[in-house]
């Protein structure tokens, strides 16, 4: 499964990099459980975030038969 990522989930994918290092997939996920992002993500990049979230549920639920 493969999702091209936009300008927005890009950046904001970065800067939860650069703020939490090699948790920032742990951070990602408590963040899309909990629906609060904080983080000091942008607005810009709390909807891409959770655009990106939408597009990997999409994309699992289509390899379900």
């Amino acid at each position: 499964m493969s999702i091209e990522l936009s300008t927005d989930q890009k950046t904001a994918i970065d800067h939860l990099k650069k703020v939490f290092g090699t948790k920032w997939k742990a951070k990602l996920k408590n963040c899309w459980l909990t629906g609060i992002y904080g983080y000091g993500l942008s607005k810009t990049e709390t909807a891409a975030m959770q655009k990106l979230h939408n597009e990997i549920i999409n994309k699992g639920l289509e390899l379900i038969e």
